[in-house]
């Protein structure tokens, strides 16, 4: 009888630590930080935005360019996808991606794009890729308007 009633009391004790075990690695909150840079230097005041599962968050970048965007680990728990998109004062934008790692945290760096390409008379534009969408555009424009003269 008394095997019996320890072999009961083992199996009740399992059974109540082995979840509260469980539960206790789980982190309540997902973080994800970073720092947004521009040529290697941190950037102030930018906007980022993290998606995670649909879910989205945003933050302005601190001094030293850094960012912090929390969500809870129902939203996006651990190994669910990230997407860091940085957008600067100026208009200019980085983005960049990872992987919510099993502690709850994603730390992601974000650097800015800020491209300058040479069109032939028309100087220099500056800026992300639609910059270069929209100065191609202009380019094929002008091209026109030069035919029709």
């Amino acid at each position: 009888m008394k095997k019996v009633l320890l072999t009961v009391l083992a199996t009740i004790g399992v059974a109540i630590l082995l979840p509260a075990t469980a539960f206790a690695a789980q982190p309540a909150v997902t973080d994800v930080t970073g720092v947004v840079s521009d040529a290697g230097n941190p950037v102030a005041g930018a906007k980022v935005t993290v998606t995670c599962n649909s879910y989205k968050g945003t933050d302005h970048t601190d001094k030293t360019g850094s960012y912090r965007v929390q969500f809870t680990a129902k939203k996006c728990p651990a190994g669910s996808s990230v997407v860091v998109t940085a957008t600067t004062k100026s208009g200019l934008n980085g983005t960049g991606s990872g992987t919510v790692s099993p502690d709850g945290s994603a730390k992601l760096n974000v650097a800015i794009v800020n491209v300058t390409v040479g069109l032939p008379e028309m100087g220099a534009v500056t800026g992300s890729a639609a910059a270069l969408a929209a100065g191609g555009a202009f380019f094929v424009t002008r091209r026109r308007n030069l035919a029709k003269e």
